[in-house]
């Protein structure tokens, strides 16, 4: 089988330090081989043979690591799978006895054989550098229940018979249990590691195999019978995902302890002159160890001062958005069909109509699922009744005007159940034009024709800069590091070097859905791994605790953020001013507000009308806050319009969404 395991660690020779091995390490795989085989009794005089051998098999791989010391062990692999072979000889026989041509005949034979098998290996393995192992051993396998086809034609001359009279001879066996097929020989593997997740990776693999082939199967030959037996070679490869880390923990050497002073014996006095001569106490100072690392995982808050706390700072932000109710339809040219740029349901599919399944929806497609905002009002206000007017393009039938009201007509009542005396069909009024192919909707009741208020809740977090201080020391120079930080189990953060500028980030949103499902453990984790020039590694920890912030201390609130977006369609001043005066009237103290100008797709308006209604929708929000007494904390207003996709000259923009106006208002509360 084509899989093998392979060490993230590599060879290691460190002085006065050992490495806690793991136990043995699972794989998972599976392979293809592909070969050929030459048997060892082919046709004493064939002039072509061939031969192929294929296998296909999934299997479980051990790995014992480092039985030899760093760098080498064992593994084995186990695995069942479906093995082929067939062989394919041509040649020319003579006349002998037995079931041989009639006549000197060129004679084509065939074996096909498949069988189940298991088959298991013991290998020997090397590591060669970070990611890559070799490995060599013997294998060996067994198939069983094989099934297997063999046969002789004759393919020239059309005169030549066998004795029996015939041109062709089979012979079959199916499942015989009895009969099996062996193989035993050498092989060779190679394979790569790609880390995924900590424990846990996926490992190419390739190899390469020289076998010799068994079979007690006896196939009939020339009047005896006979085993199949030869030799094989095949190249094969594999794909496996590993469970477990090979790598172990390397177990810092404890520090030499201190040489003891030795004793020294009490100061004579000579006699004679005296001296100033003095004996001095001496220590043997510490070996300092060959690889050594250290990890500080720190905060960094906006002023650049460093922090032993991660503070974790929700942030929620409330969006609402105000769309005005435009109660018109367009229609395809003579088509009273409901065009399909409209969204439709059925009656068994309405219920996956919410106002939540339409929150964050822009300004086109809210517009578009008009029809159903009425269908959805109407059957909640049972008391409420509307008039639907169709119209007609000169070039249409005048009958079609009708028949697109009853369209709307039959739509509501269907799909939302509206009783139909409700809904009141009437004649066109020619009040958008004759060259109108639209259907428009009204009612006096207010609660059928309010403005479109969608929201939703967006949770994003604030959090300070995460930082990583490794300490190494490494007498014969680092080849790289790796620090891994991790929140709960889950990895939030890698950072590296490898001969150049370290790189990585922290992703702080997954420790704050960590909180939010309960999750939250109290610190981070960094765990720094050193492998220096010789292939020797060392490893530290450091952690963070973790506080989440969650606002005010007496409610536990957390920060929120309210974002309201109006649009304002063409409408009388009386009309604009209402709905300034709506917007002033939701804003609690203060917020900021920005009011930018909307075109529907490529249609052209007069900019200059534009430009007056904004210096009018502006002065009058100032007027407004102004007599409120509201703060507006900034106010910014667009040159430029904003385009919204979805108009097109057959299919145009209503009237009133044209060049409607959009007021943003941003709050924190």
């Amino acid at each position: 089988m084509a899989v093998m395991l392979m060490m993230l660690a590599a060879s290691m020779a460190v002085h006065a330090q050992e490495r806690r091995l793991p136990g043995a390490v699972v794989l998972f795989g599976v392979a293809y081989d592909m070969g050929f085989v030459v048997p060892a009794d082919a046709m004493r005089s064939n002039t072509s043979l061939t031969s192929d051998s294929k296998l296909k098999s999934a299997g479980i791989s051990l790995i014992l690591p480092k039985l030899f010391g760093n760098g080498f062990g064992l593994s084995t692999t186990w695995s069942y799978g479906i093995s082929n072979i067939r062989i394919d000889a041509q040649g020319t026989e003579s006349n002998y006895q037995g079931r041989y041509p009639t006549e000197p005949a060129e004679v084509h034979q065939t074996l096909d054989f498949q069988a189940r098998t298991i088959q298991g290996d013991i290998m020997a393995y090397i590591q060669a550098g970070d990611l890559v192992r070799l490995e060599i051993g013997p294998h060996a396998s067994i198939g069983f229940l094989p099934h297997y086809t063999a046969s002789e034609t004759i393919v020239s001359p059309s005169t030549a018979t066998f004795n029996d009279g015939s041109q062709y001879w089979q012979q079959t066996s199916s499942g015989d249990p009895n009969v099996f097929v062996a193989t035993g020989g050498l092989g060779i593997r190679a394979s790569l590691e790609i880390p995924l997740t900590p424990g846990l990776a996926l490992v190419p693999s390739a190899q390469a195999r020289a076998s010799a082939v068994y079979s007690n199967a006896e196939v009939e030959h020339y009047n005896f019978k006979r085993n199949v037996i030869g030799g094989m070679g095949s190249l094969g490869i594999g794909l496996g995902v590993i469970f477990g880390s090979t790598n172990g923990e390397l177990i810092p050497a404890p520090p030499p302890a201190a040489t003891p002073p030795a004793a020294t014996p009490p100061a004579t006095t000579p006699k004679g002159p005296a001296t100033s001569e003095r004996t001095i106490d001496t220590l043997t100072a510490p070996v300092p160890p060959a690889l050594h690392a250290r990890v500080e995982l720190f905060c960094q808050d906006r002023n650049g001062n460093r922090t032993d706390t991660f503070l974790l700072s929700p942030r929620r932000t409330l969006h609402r958005m105000h769309v005005p109710l435009v109660p018109v339809l367009y229609f395809e040219p003579n088509s009273s069909s409901l065009p399909e740029r409209y969204a439709g349901y059925t009656t068994a599919t309405r219920s996956a109509f919410t106002m939540k399944a339409i929150a964050g929806a822009n300004v086109a497609d809210l517009y578009r699922y008009g029809l159903n905002i009425i269908g959805m009002r109407m059957a909640a206000d049972p008391s409420a009744s509307i008039a639907i007017t169709g119209s007609a393009a000169p070039a249409e039938p005048k009958r079609i005007a009708r028949e697109r009201a009853e369209a709307v007509r039959n739509y509501l009542a269907s799909t939302w159940g509206i009783d139909r005396s409700r809904l009141h069909v009437m004649p066109p009024d020619g009040s958008r034009g004759e060259g109108d192919r639209i259907v428009a909707i009204a009612s006096a009741s207010q609660t059928i024709t309010a403005p479109i208020v969608t929201e939703w809740i967006e949770e994003s977090v604030d959090a300070p800069s995460v930082l990583l201080q490794p300490t190494i020391i490494a007498a014969a120079g680092v080849r790289s590091w790796k620090a891994t930080v991790t929140h709960n189990g889950h990895q939030i953060g890698v950072l590296s070097a490898h001969g150049g500028e370290p790189e990585g980030s922290i992703d702080a949103g997954m420790v704050l859905r960590d909180f939010n499902e309960g999750n939250g453990t109290q610190a981070l984790s960094a765990e720094l791994l050193v492998e220096d020039s010789t292939g020797a590694m060392a490893m530290a920890r450091d952690t963070l605790p973790v506080v989440l912030d969650t606002g005010n201390v007496t409610t536990g609130r957390r920060a929120m953020q309210t974002v309201s977006q109006h649009v304002l369609p063409i409408a009388s001043a009386e009309e604009t001013n209402r709905s300034i005066r709506n917007i002033v009237a939701g804003i609690n103290k203060s917020a900021s507000i920005q009011v930018t100008p909307y075109v529907w797709g490529s249609q052209s308006v007069d900019s200059s009308a534009i430009g007056r209604r904004l210096e009018f929708i502006g002065n009058r929000l100032r007027s407004e806050c102004s007599e409120e007494g509201k703060r507006i904390t900034s106010f910014d207003v667009r040159g430029e319009s904003v385009a919204i996709d979805g108009a097109s000259p057959e299919h145009p923009a209503p009237h009133e969404l044209a060049a409607p106006i959009e007021v943003m208002v941003i709050e924190e509360k």
